[in-house]
């Protein structure tokens, strides 16, 4: 009869997610919830290589964002490529798009409806898409400190706040780029229709005036 060898425990390797204080040199850290609820989105985040051959190399991170679905926050389900900075906030688009009929975009999230979404980093403002893998737009050299803020005005104006006392505001007039707006109508979700038909009614043009007469006096 033959003796057994000992056997060899399996163990899971495992890394941390985000950057320490230490690494991370921004005031904040600005995670964001998608219009629908479901996905949740954020920053300042890492990624180590565990399949890598060399220690070296599985010791050193890359820059992220990750993505985490409402019923399984224990774990990531997706992440960003393609940071080469880390990431301080992120803004979804208040809005649903109809998707893209590319068949050669290989999608974040297999969904019904396109979500919008910018990055800022230290140094760049990048626009994702839930229907695909690449930034619909990249933005950088805009500003000389930190974006420590980002919001979306309408369905087609961003906004950025920086460390350095500015703001950049960036207009995608390109309705191609952003997508096309799902009708209230067609979302099936009652409550999410309710808050657009509320976010339609609200008249931006008569706060704009209100802000002019106050200056005025």
């Amino acid at each position: 009869m033959e003796e057994e060898g000992p056997q060899r425990t399996q163990r899971t390797a495992s890394h941390r997610l985000f950057l320490d204080d230490v690494e991370y040199q921004s005031f904040v850290r600005r995670l964001d919830w998608s219009p629908d609820g479901n996905l949740l989105l954020t920053p300042s985040a890492c990624f180590y290589d565990l399949q890598a051959e060399s220690v070296q190399s599985r010791s050193n991170y890359t820059y992220t964002v990750y993505g985490f679905l409402k019923h399984g926050l224990s774990q990531p389900a997706f992440m960003l490529p393609g940071l080469k900075t880390y990431a301080t906030c992120i803004k979804f688009n208040p809005y649903l798009y109809q998707k893209t009929t590319d068949a050669a975009k290989v999608p974040l999230l297999d969904l019904p409806y396109r979500m919008v979404f910018a990055v800022a980093t230290t140094d760049q403002v990048i626009v994702f898409a839930t229907d695909q893998q690449t930034p619909i737009a990249v933005i950088g050299n805009i500003h000389y400190a930190p974006i420590n803020d980002l919001a979306w005005s309408g369905d087609n104006t961003l906004i950025a706040c920086s460390s350095d006392g500015y703001c950049s505001i960036m207009s995608f007039k390109d309705g191609n780029l952003i997508g096309k707006r799902l009708c209230n109508e067609t979302i099936e979700d009652l409550t999410l229709q309710q808050h657009y038909t509320e976010l339609d009614s609200v008249d931006l043009r008569r706060f704009e005036m209100q802000v002019k007469n106050l200056k005025g006096t």
